[in-house]
């Protein structure tokens, strides 16, 4: 069986390779960048399965990338889960309107919800498509 490819942006280095290694230790395939545009372009090289954007990327805002993959009519298949340090209800609620299938808090339980958080998305993602 295939690894799932999971596509990981975010600005901050130290989230990414956090993020990074905890899901290769899972036996995910992880693709790491660091704006939308190189996000973009991951995509087109090899769409992932899943992708975990930050929603605050050094200028830019992770909504509009996820408004953007939810106007692309390939890209709208991949189930995406946002990921901020923001505990905000609004901001939550306003991401999973956007588009976005959950949303994890970048806090001390983030290493053992995200392996749990992609499993159960990554399975309602594939009974959709």
């Amino acid at each position: 069986m295939a690894k799932n490819k999971i596509l990981v942006v975010d600005d901050s280095s130290a989230m990414r390779s956090l993020i990074a290694h905890q899901l290769t230790k899972e036996g995910f395939h992880v693709v790491t960048v660091s704006n939308s545009t190189d996000a973009l372009s991951a995509c087109k090289a090899a769409m992932p399965d899943l992708a975990i954007m930050d929603l605050e990327l050094n200028g830019e805002s992770g909504m509009d990338l996820i408004a953007a993959f939810q106007r692309d009519p390939v890209l709208i298949q991949v189930p995406i889960v946002a990921c901020s340090g923001n505990t905000d209800d609004d901001i939550r609620q306003r991401a999973l309107a956007a588009g976005a299938k959950r949303y994890l808090v970048k806090d001390e339980t983030l290493r053992g919800e995200i392996s749990s958080t992609i499993q159960r998305t990554l399975s309602v993602g594939c009974s959709a498509r």
